[in-house]
């Protein structure tokens, strides 16, 4: 028996379904295309032989030409590898798709590069664990096998610097500079380091460092230790010795030849709370400091127009700040804190703040989209518009539409892949694949993102009528008042739970049942309350 075996990755935007039991959505051919493209690298396993080779789907849907949908899938079975032994619990995280069972038990990392999606697996059974490398041109729809390393530690990894062109398999066992560090296209050995990052990464860990000189494009940061038998003059950061030798972290700026210079960080942006720091935006200066006066570390704006601060915050409060890719945004999350001053509490009631980053004016403010469980923290993976919202503890994650406010929920369970999207995601709610759902046990329903989405509220809703037309239902609007019909029975949309974006109304997809259709979502009647619930 086939089976098709899905690693675990970061998904980067969505992926949509075919609606083939609806009728043809007009085409709007006046409207330019935006081309939604997600790719996702599986294995389609032999299961009598464990051996296994890898397939690249391709899913791409148009926006603007009526949610058109095609499918390319691109086997290559000589890349065949052979699992080892102790063959791969199946039974974890099993679902059914289109026919065929998946599994996400290896551990898939995805790295993408223009035409390039250079991605990692990593199979963890003993006595052996295999990492590999692959590099799938998507315009030519060819991959080939780049690196394997089997190796006899869990800890090993390959980690891929994908402007730059280069990866590294990280050693950890050993005691200094445990990086081996290659190129993609060469093979060619660059050196051992210590660590290494792309200085045009959007990790926000590394985002806003700034430096004595500005890296080259396409540059690698990589850091390492120098060993002395000298102690380090005095000023030198983060040194230590063992043994009588002395070990000193140095930071070079490599190019893409392997040839380094050494290149200084004189400062950050990091924005951490308790912490002086300056961020700028066009003429727009951001600070953090501390207000002597009430005792206060406080947030503020300042202009080259407006010599007259604008102050964000407020005393007993912490915030946290975040800009997005562009610095088309800047967020603010300002947490009030318990009633003693002097112990570093939470109490979980916050508010956020969207700001214009370039002129500092505050478009929005917003609860915690009806969040008091825990704190959270963004992560940008889809351009400036769209913000993945990701709680600590046992909370809803979710995603933010800055350009509207609007928060809708994160299922966690969706399909992994990467993928480019020539539209803006401010069109999107949810950058989550559609899913298949099921009618009266018997018409499946598979809808175009983004009629499809889990709300805040743990509620699946579905596009007013790219479902009514699934399923044959009709629609009559009176005096703001809509109703849905079919076979002789009718409900009204609820206004409280209406949702209106883009011109498009959306409601909760239980709603439908009173209209005596029993509904399924890939067989759940119910959704668990938190994502991260056991």
């Amino acid at each position: 028996m086939n089976r098709l075996f899905r690693g675990i990755g970061m998904i980067l935007a969505t992926a949509t379904l075919l609606v083939s039991l609806s009728p043809p959505i007009a085409s709007h051919a006046a409207e330019k295309p935006r081309l939604l493209k997600e790719t996702t690298i599986d294995f389609l396993v032999d299961t009598a032989t464990w051996n296994a080779y890898p397939v690249a789907h391709t899913r791409t849907t148009d926006y603007g030409n009526g949610f058109d949908v095609t499918d390319e899938f691109h086997k290559f079975p000589s890349l065949k590898i052979k699992l080892p032994s102790g063959n791969p619990d199946i039974s974890y995280y099993n679902y059914i798709y289109e026919g065929e069972q998946w599994d996400s038990s290896p551990t898939v990392h995805y790295y993408p590069s223009g035409d390039h999606i250079y991605w990692t697996i990593e199979i963890n059974r003993k006595p052996q664990y295999i990492r590999q490398l692959y590099d799938y041109n998507t315009k030519t729809a060819t991959m080939k096998l780049v690196k394997e390393f089997i190796t006899k530690e869990y800890a090993d990894q390959i980690d891929v610097f994908p402007d730059f062109g280069a990866y590294a398999l990280n050693k950890y066992y050993e005691d200094i500079n445990d990086s081996y560090l290659y190129a993609i296209s060469t093979g060619k050995f660059l050196g051992r380091i210590d660590s290494a990052y792309e200085p045009s990464s959007k990790d926000d860990s590394i985002k806003g460092l700034i430096y004595d000189h500005k890296p080259a494009a396409k540059s690698l940061i990589v850091k390492l230790d120098v060993t002395s038998k000298t102690e380090p003059p005095k000023g030198t950061k983060d040194w230590y010795s063992y043994l009588g030798v002395y070990y000193i972290p140095t930071t070079y700026e490599m190019l893409p030849d392997g040839s380094k210079k050494p290149i200084k960080v004189t400062g950050n942006s990091v924005m951490n709370f308790g912490e002086d720091w300056t961020y700028k935006v066009g003429n727009t200066r951001y600070t953090s400091y501390y207000d002597k006066k009430i005792k206060a570390w406080l947030i503020s704006a300042k202009s080259a127009r407006n010599n007259t601060p604008i102050v964000f915050t407020h005393a007993g409060t912490i915030s946290k700040v975040s800009f997005s890719p562009n610095n088309k945004y800047m967020i603010i999350t300002e947490i009030k804190q318990g009633p003693n001053p002097n112990i570093f509490s939470a109490t979980y009631s916050y508010t956020t703040q969207i700001i214009d980053a370039p002129t500092g004016k505050v478009l929005r403010v917003l609860p915690a989209y009806y969040r008091k469980h825990s704190q959270h923290s963004y992560n940008w993976n889809y351009g400036d518009e769209l913000v993945e919202v990701e709680y600590s503890e046992y909370a809803r994650n979710g995603y933010l539409n800055l350009s509207t406010g609007m928060f809708v929920g994160k299922y966690e369970d969706w399909a992994e892949g990467v993928a480019s999207y020539s539209g803006d995601f401010s069109e999107l709610l949810s950058p989550e694949p559609g899913r298949e759902i099921l009618v009266n046990d018997k018409i499946k329903v598979n809808l175009s993102a983004p009629d499809l989405f889990l709300s805040d509220h743990d509620l699946w809703y579905v596009g007013l009528k790219s479902f009514s037309d699934a399923v044959g239902a009709t629609i009559a609007t009176n005096n703001q008042t809509t109703t849905i019909s079919l076979n002789g029975k009718s409900f009204k949309a609820d206004s409280k739970t209406l949702i209106k974006f883009r011109g498009r109304m959306f409601i909760p997809m239980k709603d439908f049942r009173n209209l005596g259709l029993k509904i399924q979502l890939n067989g759940q009647e119910n959704v668990r309350k938190y994502a991260n619930e056991y």
